[in-house]
Protein backbone atom coordinates (compact mmCIF):
# COMPACT_ATOMS: atom_id res chain seq x y z
CA UNK A 1 0.00 0.00 0.00
CA UNK A 2 1.43 3.49 -0.60
CA UNK A 3 2.40 5.63 2.29
CA UNK A 4 0.33 8.24 1.51
CA UNK A 5 -3.26 6.00 1.55
CA UNK A 6 -2.33 4.82 4.67
CA UNK A 7 -1.70 7.86 6.52
CA UNK A 8 -5.45 8.85 4.94
CA UNK A 9 -6.92 5.80 6.03
CA UNK A 10 -5.60 5.87 9.52
CA UNK A 11 -7.23 9.90 9.37
CA UNK A 12 -3.61 10.81 10.58
CA UNK A 13 -4.19 13.67 7.95
CA UNK A 14 -5.77 14.21 4.81
CA UNK A 15 -3.85 13.54 1.22
CA UNK A 16 -3.06 17.15 1.10
CA UNK A 17 -1.79 17.46 4.74
CA UNK A 18 0.18 13.82 4.30
CA UNK A 19 2.23 15.24 1.47
CA UNK A 20 3.32 18.53 3.52
CA UNK A 21 4.17 15.83 6.56
CA UNK A 22 6.03 13.92 3.95
CA UNK A 23 7.89 16.84 2.43
CA UNK A 24 8.47 17.94 5.89
CA UNK A 25 10.20 14.52 6.99
CA UNK A 26 7.53 14.09 10.19
CA UNK A 27 6.53 10.64 9.15
CA UNK A 28 8.63 7.41 9.73
CA UNK A 29 8.91 3.95 8.92
CA UNK A 30 10.53 1.40 11.36
CA UNK A 31 12.15 4.77 13.03
CA UNK A 32 13.54 5.47 9.45
CA UNK A 33 12.32 8.76 7.77
CA UNK A 34 10.65 8.83 4.53
CA UNK A 35 10.28 11.89 2.56
CA UNK A 36 8.58 10.26 -0.38
CA UNK A 37 4.52 10.22 -1.16
CA UNK A 38 5.12 7.19 -4.04
CA UNK A 39 6.89 4.94 -1.11
CA UNK A 40 5.12 1.92 -0.56
CA UNK A 41 4.82 0.08 2.67
CA UNK A 42 3.69 -3.16 4.21
CA UNK A 43 0.10 -2.90 6.32
CA UNK A 44 1.21 -6.35 8.11
CA UNK A 45 5.07 -6.02 9.20
CA UNK A 46 5.59 -1.72 8.86
CA UNK A 47 5.54 0.32 11.56
CA UNK A 48 4.53 4.27 10.80
CA UNK A 49 5.54 6.89 13.17
CA UNK A 50 4.22 10.45 13.47
CA UNK A 51 3.74 13.01 16.51
CA UNK A 52 4.95 10.47 19.34
CA UNK A 53 2.40 7.67 17.98
CA UNK A 54 2.63 4.62 16.37
CA UNK A 55 0.83 3.02 13.69
CA UNK A 56 0.22 -0.74 12.18
CA UNK A 57 -2.56 -1.77 10.04
CA UNK A 58 -5.63 -0.04 9.27
CA UNK A 59 -8.62 0.11 11.09
CA UNK A 60 -11.79 -1.23 11.14
CA UNK A 61 -14.11 1.18 9.15
CA UNK A 62 -17.60 1.97 10.58
CA UNK A 63 -19.93 3.13 8.71
CA UNK A 64 -23.32 4.95 10.50
CA UNK A 65 -26.28 6.75 9.99
CA UNK A 66 -27.93 9.29 12.95
CA UNK A 67 -31.20 10.36 12.97
CA UNK A 68 -30.37 13.49 14.54
CA UNK A 69 -32.81 15.07 17.27
CA UNK A 70 -32.83 18.99 17.32
CA UNK A 71 -31.07 20.63 20.16
CA UNK A 72 -27.80 18.52 18.95
CA UNK A 73 -24.38 20.51 17.92
CA UNK A 74 -22.99 18.44 15.35
CA UNK A 75 -19.19 19.55 15.71
CA UNK A 76 -16.41 17.87 17.71
CA UNK A 77 -17.06 20.25 20.72
CA UNK A 78 -19.10 23.41 21.65
CA UNK A 79 -18.13 26.13 23.37
CA UNK A 80 -21.80 26.69 25.19
CA UNK A 81 -21.63 22.88 26.33
CA UNK A 82 -24.59 22.08 24.54
CA UNK A 83 -24.68 18.28 23.65
CA UNK A 84 -22.48 17.04 20.15
CA UNK A 85 -23.37 14.77 17.87
CA UNK A 86 -20.29 12.85 19.19
CA UNK A 87 -22.07 12.60 22.86
CA UNK A 88 -24.36 11.08 21.12
CA UNK A 89 -23.00 8.33 18.81
CA UNK A 90 -20.34 7.34 21.97
CA UNK A 91 -23.23 6.93 24.23
CA UNK A 92 -22.64 2.70 25.26
CA UNK A 93 -26.50 1.82 25.10
CA UNK A 94 -26.84 3.52 21.53
CA UNK A 95 -23.97 1.53 20.27
CA UNK A 96 -24.95 -1.61 21.24
CA UNK A 97 -28.25 -0.72 20.02
CA UNK A 98 -27.07 -0.95 16.86
CA UNK A 99 -24.32 -3.30 17.52
CA UNK A 100 -27.08 -5.98 18.24
CA UNK A 101 -28.62 -5.57 14.87
CA UNK A 102 -25.36 -5.90 12.92
CA UNK A 103 -23.61 -8.39 15.19
CA UNK A 104 -26.34 -10.51 16.90
CA UNK A 105 -24.34 -13.16 16.54
CA UNK A 106 -21.49 -11.57 18.94
CA UNK A 107 -21.42 -11.97 22.79
CA UNK A 108 -21.88 -9.48 25.23
CA UNK A 109 -18.29 -9.35 26.04
CA UNK A 110 -16.96 -8.88 22.52
CA UNK A 111 -19.81 -6.24 21.49
CA UNK A 112 -18.09 -4.25 24.77
CA UNK A 113 -14.48 -4.59 22.96
CA UNK A 114 -15.94 -3.09 20.16
CA UNK A 115 -17.42 -0.52 21.38
CA UNK A 116 -13.98 0.80 23.14
CA UNK A 117 -12.23 0.39 19.79
CA UNK A 118 -15.41 2.68 18.10
CA UNK A 119 -15.21 5.35 21.02
CA UNK A 120 -11.16 5.49 19.93
CA UNK A 121 -12.08 6.47 16.06
CA UNK A 122 -12.22 9.66 14.48
CA UNK A 123 -15.95 9.74 13.43
CA UNK A 124 -16.01 12.38 10.59
CA UNK A 125 -19.39 13.15 9.38
CA UNK A 126 -20.74 14.39 5.69
CA UNK A 127 -22.59 17.46 5.47
CA UNK A 128 -23.56 19.44 8.78
CA UNK A 129 -27.16 19.44 10.35
CA UNK A 130 -27.66 22.44 12.09
CA UNK A 131 -28.81 22.91 15.89
CA UNK A 132 -32.37 22.79 15.23
CA UNK A 133 -32.34 20.57 11.99
CA UNK A 134 -33.57 16.76 12.46
CA UNK A 135 -32.93 13.75 10.72
CA UNK A 136 -30.46 11.55 8.27
CA UNK A 137 -26.59 12.37 9.22
CA UNK A 138 -24.03 9.92 7.75
CA UNK A 139 -20.46 9.25 9.48
CA UNK A 140 -17.57 7.20 9.38
CA UNK A 141 -14.17 7.00 10.37
CA UNK A 142 -13.64 6.25 6.13
CA UNK A 143 -12.35 9.67 5.84
CA UNK A 144 -11.91 8.96 2.01
CA UNK A 145 -15.60 8.17 1.58
CA UNK A 146 -16.79 11.21 3.83
CA UNK A 147 -14.47 13.36 1.83
CA UNK A 148 -16.09 11.86 -0.91
CA UNK A 149 -19.00 12.43 0.14
CA UNK A 150 -18.79 16.08 1.37
CA UNK A 151 -17.47 17.38 -1.64
CA UNK A 152 -19.87 19.40 -3.79
CA UNK A 153 -18.81 18.54 -6.95
CA UNK A 154 -20.23 14.96 -6.68
CA UNK A 155 -23.70 16.94 -6.46
CA UNK A 156 -25.36 13.98 -4.11
CA UNK A 157 -28.92 14.33 -4.17
CA UNK A 158 -30.47 15.05 -0.48
CA UNK A 159 -34.31 14.81 0.10
CA UNK A 160 -35.91 16.77 3.09
CA UNK A 161 -39.16 17.68 4.91
CA UNK A 162 -39.92 20.89 5.57
CA UNK A 163 -42.77 22.65 7.01
CA UNK A 164 -43.15 25.84 6.24
CA UNK A 165 -45.56 29.40 7.47
CA UNK A 166 -48.17 29.87 5.73
CA UNK A 167 -49.50 28.54 2.55
CA UNK A 168 -46.88 28.41 -0.67
CA UNK A 169 -48.08 29.77 -4.38
CA UNK A 170 -47.88 27.74 -7.47
CA UNK A 171 -45.98 30.96 -8.78
CA UNK A 172 -43.62 30.74 -5.61
CA UNK A 173 -43.05 26.77 -6.41
CA UNK A 174 -42.20 27.38 -9.73
CA UNK A 175 -39.78 30.23 -8.78
CA UNK A 176 -38.35 27.82 -6.08
CA UNK A 177 -37.80 25.18 -9.14
CA UNK A 178 -36.00 27.28 -11.65
CA UNK A 179 -33.60 29.31 -8.64
CA UNK A 180 -33.92 31.83 -5.86
CA UNK A 181 -30.21 33.62 -4.88
CA UNK A 182 -29.29 33.79 -1.43
CA UNK A 183 -26.73 35.07 0.80
CA UNK A 184 -24.67 32.57 2.40
CA UNK A 185 -21.80 33.68 4.98
CA UNK A 186 -18.81 31.63 3.55
CA UNK A 187 -15.13 32.11 5.99
CA UNK A 188 -16.54 35.64 7.62
CA UNK A 189 -18.03 37.16 4.45
CA UNK A 190 -21.24 36.41 2.14
CA UNK A 191 -21.64 34.97 -0.75
CA UNK A 192 -24.59 34.84 -3.38
CA UNK A 193 -25.70 31.03 -4.19
CA UNK A 194 -28.76 30.14 -6.12
CA UNK A 195 -30.68 27.25 -4.72
CA UNK A 196 -33.04 25.12 -6.13
CA UNK A 197 -35.57 22.31 -5.77
CA UNK A 198 -37.55 19.84 -6.62
CA UNK A 199 -41.02 19.19 -5.04
CA UNK A 200 -41.45 15.41 -4.53
CA UNK A 201 -44.74 16.00 -2.57
CA UNK A 202 -46.85 18.88 -1.30
CA UNK A 203 -49.05 18.51 1.64
CA UNK A 204 -51.01 21.72 2.79
CA UNK A 205 -52.08 22.00 6.22
CA UNK A 206 -54.52 24.32 8.05
CA UNK A 207 -51.98 27.47 8.53
CA UNK A 208 -48.86 25.58 7.40
CA UNK A 209 -47.51 23.58 4.47
CA UNK A 210 -45.60 20.37 4.72
CA UNK A 211 -42.98 20.38 1.63
CA UNK A 212 -41.03 17.36 0.23
CA UNK A 213 -38.24 18.23 -1.48
CA UNK A 214 -34.35 17.18 -2.80
CA UNK A 215 -31.70 19.58 -3.43
CA UNK A 216 -28.58 19.21 -3.97
CA UNK A 217 -26.87 22.37 -2.40
CA UNK A 218 -24.99 21.77 0.73
CA UNK A 219 -24.22 25.45 1.66
CA UNK A 220 -25.10 26.42 5.67
CA UNK A 221 -28.65 26.97 6.48
CA UNK A 222 -29.44 27.10 2.66
CA UNK A 223 -33.17 25.36 2.76
CA UNK A 224 -33.92 27.93 6.02
CA UNK A 225 -32.16 31.27 4.36
CA UNK A 226 -34.36 30.41 1.00
CA UNK A 227 -37.36 29.56 2.80
CA UNK A 228 -37.37 32.40 5.02
CA UNK A 229 -36.14 35.07 1.97
CA UNK A 230 -39.82 33.91 0.19
CA UNK A 231 -41.92 34.84 3.25
CA UNK A 232 -42.47 31.15 4.35
CA UNK A 233 -40.03 31.19 7.56
CA UNK A 234 -39.04 27.00 8.08
CA UNK A 235 -41.26 25.97 11.19
CA UNK A 236 -39.01 22.14 10.80
CA UNK A 237 -36.82 20.44 8.45
CA UNK A 238 -35.83 17.29 8.63
CA UNK A 239 -33.66 15.49 6.15
CA UNK A 240 -34.90 11.91 4.95
CA UNK A 241 -32.93 10.53 2.41
CA UNK A 242 -29.10 11.15 1.46
CA UNK A 243 -27.81 9.40 -2.17
CA UNK A 244 -29.50 5.61 -1.65
CA UNK A 245 -29.42 5.79 1.68
CA UNK A 246 -32.72 6.61 4.10
CA UNK A 247 -33.68 6.11 8.10
CA UNK A 248 -35.11 3.22 7.29
CA UNK A 249 -37.49 3.81 10.19
CA UNK A 250 -34.73 4.22 12.92
CA UNK A 251 -35.67 6.00 16.39
CA UNK A 252 -35.29 9.68 16.50
CA UNK A 253 -31.89 10.14 18.37
CA UNK A 254 -30.39 6.36 17.56
CA UNK A 255 -28.32 5.32 15.04
CA UNK A 256 -27.73 2.13 13.12
CA UNK A 257 -24.93 0.35 11.25
CA UNK A 258 -24.79 0.15 7.02
CA UNK A 259 -25.33 -2.71 5.57
CA UNK A 260 -22.48 -4.29 3.02
CA UNK A 261 -24.60 -3.43 0.35
CA UNK A 262 -25.58 -0.17 1.23
CA UNK A 263 -21.25 1.23 1.97
CA UNK A 264 -21.18 -0.83 -1.59
CA UNK A 265 -23.64 1.71 -3.03
CA UNK A 266 -22.32 5.00 -1.22
CA UNK A 267 -18.69 4.01 -2.71
CA UNK A 268 -19.90 3.58 -6.18
CA UNK A 269 -21.38 7.53 -5.99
Amino acid sequence: MKLIRFLVLNNIASRRKAIELLKKNEIKVNNKIVGNSTNEIDIETDIVSYNGKQYKGIPDFYYLVVNKPREIVVTKSDPQHRKTIYDLIYEKRLFKIAANILWFDLSESAIYRKYKEFKKLNMLYAGRLDFNTMGLLLMSNDSELINKLSHPTNKIKKYYRVKVYKHLSQKQIEIFKKGVYVKVPVNSKEKVVKFTCNFERIKPQRSDMILYISIYSGENRIIRRAFAQMGHPVVTLKRTQEGPIKLRGLKIGEYRFLSKEEVKTLKKI
